[in-house]
Protein backbone atom coordinates (compact mmCIF):
# COMPACT_ATOMS: atom_id res chain seq x y z
CA UNK A 1 0.00 0.00 0.00
CA UNK A 2 2.76 2.19 0.97
CA UNK A 3 4.54 1.61 -2.49
CA UNK A 4 1.41 2.33 -4.11
CA UNK A 5 0.70 5.24 -2.27
CA UNK A 6 4.12 6.71 -3.05
CA UNK A 7 3.79 6.14 -6.90
CA UNK A 8 0.45 8.15 -7.04
CA UNK A 9 2.42 10.91 -4.96
CA UNK A 10 4.88 10.70 -7.93
CA UNK A 11 2.44 10.75 -10.81
CA UNK A 12 0.86 13.92 -9.12
CA UNK A 13 3.91 15.66 -8.84
CA UNK A 14 5.44 14.45 -12.07
CA UNK A 15 1.67 15.81 -13.79
CA UNK A 16 1.71 19.46 -11.81
CA UNK A 17 5.43 20.08 -12.93
CA UNK A 18 4.52 19.08 -16.44
CA UNK A 19 1.26 21.71 -16.10
CA UNK A 20 3.62 24.20 -14.83
CA UNK A 21 6.17 23.85 -17.51
CA UNK A 22 3.62 24.60 -20.07
CA UNK A 23 1.92 27.01 -18.60
CA UNK A 24 5.15 28.65 -18.94
CA UNK A 25 5.89 27.79 -22.50
CA UNK A 26 2.59 28.91 -23.68
CA UNK A 27 3.28 32.39 -22.16
CA UNK A 28 5.90 32.96 -23.50
CA UNK A 29 4.94 31.98 -26.26
CA UNK A 30 1.68 34.49 -25.65
CA UNK A 31 4.85 36.94 -25.57
CA UNK A 32 6.81 36.80 -28.38
CA UNK A 33 3.45 35.84 -30.55
CA UNK A 34 3.69 37.68 -34.02
CA UNK A 35 1.55 41.19 -33.33
CA UNK A 36 -2.28 41.37 -34.02
CA UNK A 37 -2.24 42.70 -37.69
CA UNK A 38 -2.91 46.03 -38.47
CA UNK A 39 -5.95 47.33 -40.74
CA UNK A 40 -4.88 49.07 -44.16
CA UNK A 41 -5.08 52.16 -42.89
CA UNK A 42 -2.64 51.91 -39.90
CA UNK A 43 -0.84 50.77 -42.11
CA UNK A 44 -0.72 53.80 -44.97
CA UNK A 45 -0.09 56.00 -41.76
CA UNK A 46 2.82 54.33 -40.31
CA UNK A 47 4.46 54.22 -43.88
CA UNK A 48 3.37 57.93 -44.11
CA UNK A 49 4.74 58.61 -41.07
CA UNK A 50 7.82 57.28 -41.67
CA UNK A 51 8.38 58.93 -44.69
CA UNK A 52 7.32 62.46 -43.23
CA UNK A 53 10.34 61.82 -40.67
CA UNK A 54 12.68 61.37 -43.15
CA UNK A 55 11.05 64.32 -45.03
CA UNK A 56 12.55 66.50 -41.96
CA UNK A 57 15.81 65.09 -41.77
CA UNK A 58 16.66 64.92 -44.97
CA UNK A 59 15.38 68.94 -45.61
CA UNK A 60 16.95 70.08 -42.76
CA UNK A 61 20.27 68.64 -43.56
CA UNK A 62 20.12 70.54 -46.89
CA UNK A 63 19.33 73.67 -45.31
CA UNK A 64 22.42 73.58 -42.58
CA UNK A 65 24.54 73.12 -45.43
CA UNK A 66 23.53 76.30 -46.94
CA UNK A 67 22.86 78.54 -43.88
CA UNK A 68 25.21 76.48 -41.16
CA UNK A 69 22.42 77.10 -38.62
CA UNK A 70 23.22 74.32 -36.09
CA UNK A 71 19.64 74.25 -34.91
CA UNK A 72 19.20 72.24 -38.50
CA UNK A 73 22.05 70.28 -37.27
CA UNK A 74 20.56 69.36 -33.78
CA UNK A 75 17.12 68.79 -35.00
CA UNK A 76 18.44 66.49 -37.77
CA UNK A 77 19.90 64.19 -36.02
CA UNK A 78 16.36 63.90 -33.69
CA UNK A 79 14.44 62.90 -36.86
CA UNK A 80 16.96 60.12 -37.27
CA UNK A 81 16.00 58.96 -33.99
CA UNK A 82 12.28 59.31 -35.23
CA UNK A 83 13.09 57.74 -38.63
CA UNK A 84 14.34 54.83 -36.87
CA UNK A 85 11.66 53.96 -34.55
CA UNK A 86 8.90 54.09 -36.87
CA UNK A 87 10.73 52.08 -39.61
CA UNK A 88 11.41 49.26 -36.73
CA UNK A 89 7.66 49.34 -36.16
CA UNK A 90 7.43 49.23 -39.70
CA UNK A 91 9.46 45.69 -39.64
CA UNK A 92 7.70 45.14 -36.30
CA UNK A 93 4.21 44.64 -38.48
CA UNK A 94 5.92 43.22 -41.52
CA UNK A 95 5.59 46.25 -43.85
CA UNK A 96 7.66 46.37 -46.35
CA UNK A 97 9.36 49.35 -47.28
CA UNK A 98 12.64 50.47 -49.09
CA UNK A 99 13.31 54.22 -47.36
CA UNK A 100 16.05 53.52 -45.44
CA UNK A 101 17.83 52.90 -48.42
CA UNK A 102 16.94 55.47 -50.35
CA UNK A 103 19.01 58.74 -51.46
CA UNK A 104 18.26 62.13 -49.23
CA UNK A 105 15.18 63.81 -51.46
CA UNK A 106 14.00 60.28 -52.67
CA UNK A 107 11.12 58.84 -51.59
CA UNK A 108 9.53 56.01 -53.75
CA UNK A 109 6.44 58.51 -53.22
CA UNK A 110 6.26 61.35 -55.95
CA UNK A 111 4.17 63.59 -53.48
CA UNK A 112 6.93 63.76 -51.18
CA UNK A 113 9.45 63.55 -53.46
CA UNK A 114 7.77 66.95 -54.76
CA UNK A 115 7.01 68.35 -51.82
CA UNK A 116 10.91 67.99 -50.87
CA UNK A 117 11.97 69.93 -53.38
CA UNK A 118 9.50 72.71 -53.02
CA UNK A 119 10.49 72.83 -49.25
CA UNK A 120 14.47 73.01 -50.14
CA UNK A 121 13.83 75.04 -52.74
CA UNK A 122 11.75 77.78 -50.56
CA UNK A 123 14.28 77.10 -47.74
CA UNK A 124 17.34 77.95 -49.96
CA UNK A 125 15.82 81.58 -50.14
CA UNK A 126 17.36 82.74 -46.96
CA UNK A 127 17.89 82.18 -43.25
CA UNK A 128 14.75 83.55 -42.34
CA UNK A 129 12.75 81.49 -44.92
CA UNK A 130 14.26 78.30 -44.36
CA UNK A 131 13.93 78.28 -40.70
CA UNK A 132 9.84 78.91 -41.26
CA UNK A 133 10.35 75.69 -43.49
CA UNK A 134 11.21 73.87 -40.34
CA UNK A 135 8.23 74.92 -38.45
CA UNK A 136 6.01 74.24 -41.73
CA UNK A 137 7.42 70.82 -41.46
CA UNK A 138 6.95 70.60 -37.46
CA UNK A 139 3.11 72.11 -37.65
CA UNK A 140 2.63 69.38 -40.08
CA UNK A 141 3.78 66.81 -38.32
CA UNK A 142 2.53 67.60 -35.39
CA UNK A 143 -1.30 67.39 -36.36
CA UNK A 144 -0.61 64.30 -38.75
CA UNK A 145 0.56 62.74 -35.33
CA UNK A 146 -2.55 63.63 -33.46
CA UNK A 147 -4.49 62.38 -36.27
CA UNK A 148 -2.49 58.84 -36.31
CA UNK A 149 -2.90 58.61 -32.81
CA UNK A 150 -6.49 59.24 -32.31
CA UNK A 151 -6.95 56.55 -35.41
CA UNK A 152 -3.99 53.56 -34.13
CA UNK A 153 -5.55 50.54 -32.09
CA UNK A 154 -1.90 49.53 -30.61
CA UNK A 155 -0.78 51.16 -28.19
CA UNK A 156 2.94 50.10 -29.30
CA UNK A 157 2.33 52.43 -32.08
CA UNK A 158 0.36 54.66 -30.10
CA UNK A 159 3.42 55.22 -27.63
CA UNK A 160 5.87 55.78 -30.22
CA UNK A 161 3.46 58.40 -32.14
CA UNK A 162 3.09 60.24 -28.47
CA UNK A 163 7.06 60.30 -28.13
CA UNK A 164 7.35 61.88 -31.41
CA UNK A 165 4.89 63.99 -31.27
CA UNK A 166 6.67 65.47 -27.69
CA UNK A 167 10.04 65.87 -30.19
CA UNK A 168 7.68 67.58 -32.69
CA UNK A 169 6.17 70.18 -30.69
CA UNK A 170 9.54 70.92 -29.04
CA UNK A 171 11.41 70.96 -32.47
CA UNK A 172 8.30 73.57 -33.46
CA UNK A 173 9.25 75.99 -30.39
CA UNK A 174 12.75 76.09 -31.16
CA UNK A 175 11.95 77.14 -35.38
CA UNK A 176 9.35 79.67 -33.75
CA UNK A 177 11.63 81.62 -31.84
CA UNK A 178 14.24 81.08 -33.64
CA UNK A 179 12.80 82.92 -36.65
CA UNK A 180 11.16 85.30 -34.43
CA UNK A 181 15.00 85.97 -33.13
CA UNK A 182 15.91 86.79 -36.73
CA UNK A 183 12.92 88.80 -38.00
CA UNK A 184 11.61 90.57 -34.39
CA UNK A 185 8.15 89.37 -36.14
CA UNK A 186 5.45 87.47 -34.73
CA UNK A 187 5.34 83.76 -35.84
CA UNK A 188 2.07 83.02 -37.63
CA UNK A 189 1.04 79.45 -38.29
CA UNK A 190 0.97 78.27 -41.76
CA UNK A 191 -0.77 74.61 -41.14
CA UNK A 192 -1.92 75.10 -37.71
CA UNK A 193 -4.81 77.32 -36.61
CA UNK A 194 -3.26 80.14 -34.11
CA UNK A 195 -5.20 78.50 -30.81
CA UNK A 196 -3.25 74.91 -31.93
CA UNK A 197 0.21 76.83 -32.40
CA UNK A 198 -0.66 78.60 -28.72
CA UNK A 199 -1.54 75.68 -27.36
CA UNK A 200 1.66 73.95 -28.33
CA UNK A 201 4.33 76.74 -27.55
CA UNK A 202 2.35 77.13 -23.96
CA UNK A 203 2.54 73.37 -22.94
CA UNK A 204 5.39 72.23 -24.34
CA UNK A 205 9.52 73.09 -22.74
CA UNK A 206 11.75 74.51 -24.86
CA UNK A 207 14.43 72.80 -26.53
CA UNK A 208 17.90 73.23 -25.26
CA UNK A 209 20.14 75.47 -27.33
CA UNK A 210 17.48 76.44 -29.90
CA UNK A 211 19.32 79.38 -31.38
CA UNK A 212 18.70 79.18 -34.92
CA UNK A 213 21.66 81.78 -35.56
CA UNK A 214 25.38 80.90 -35.10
Amino acid sequence: MKTITKILLLSLAVGLAAAGLSAIFNTASAQTAAPEDLSEAERTTLLHMAAEEKLAHDVYIALYEKWDLPLFQRIARSETNHFDRMFQLLGVYGISSNLDQLEAGEFGDPVFDQLYDDLVSRGLESEEEALKVGAYIEELDVLDLEKAIDESTHADIQRAYRRLLQGSSMHLGAFVRAWESQTNQVYQPQVMTPEQLEDYQRVRMPMRGCRGWR
